[in-house]
């Protein structure tokens, strides 16, 4: 738990003087995720990415001036492959291993909008904030050469992830609807080893998203 109060901080006062921010905008938004592990020790397992989906909403409140508070709240699926070789019985076998990981992730973003009349119809931001992310389930698939595949489940992973999400963002404000579009990078902070003496093993993921708001 205090591992969290730095988070819970940080999102009270990015939300605190805004409660009673208009709200200007809702909308929805999914698209391609390429997961990883990052830390200390992820590079001993020589981490491949995977691609995986995204998606959700997103309700956003005018902070004043040029900038927007963006709560979200997202499905989204993290993990990666490793792959290596086993000896057996004399016997060479390649495997490779995947790990997918889903989570209800809830962002809480600060976006600093550059005014439309900049670009017409286009208005670009730069955005970054906090995230938590509550685990649903944890699954591994295990392929080894001649022997086919394995499922089942991951095991000692903590329930809840957290970090922090930064990115860019454009938008094409169409009579009455706009489209939204963003690349962000989701770093996280929490190894995801639950274990007594865990592994320095966290999530990375690089998403591309696109969506409508009105």
């Amino acid at each position: 738990m205090k591992t969290l109060l730095p988070f819970i901080a940080v999102a009270i006062m990015t939300i605190a003087p805004n409660v009673f921010a208009q709200l200007t905008g809702k909308g929805i938004k999914a698209g391609m995720s390429f997961a990883t592990f990052g830390g200390a020790d992820a590079k001993d397992l020589d981490p491949q990415s995977i691609t995986t989906f995204n998606a959700g909403g997103f309700v956003t409140f005018d902070a004043g001036g040029l900038f927007t508070i963006q709560p979200e709240m997202f499905f989204i699926v993290k993990g990666v492959k490793v792959g290596g070789i086993i000896v057996a019985f004399g016997q060479t076998y390649n495997f490779t291993a995947t790990a997918k990981i889903s989570y209800l992730e809830i962002p809480i973003l600060v976006k600093l909008n550059v005014p439309s009349t900049s670009f017409g119809i286009i208005t670009p931001s730069i955005f970054a904030g906090p995230a938590v992310a509550f685990k649903l389930s944890a699954k591994t698939k295990t392929e080894i050469s001649g022997q086919g595949s394995q499922e089942g489940d991951l095991e000692d992973t903590n329930a809840m992830d957290f970090g922090v999400l930064f990115g860019v963002g454009m938008d094409v404000n169409l009579p009455g609807i706009t489209i939204v579009n963003d690349v962000r990078y989701d770093y996280g902070l929490r190894t995801l080893d639950s274990t007594t003496n865990p592994d320095d093993v966290k999530n990375r993921v690089f998403s591309v998203n696109a969506g409508i708001a009105f």
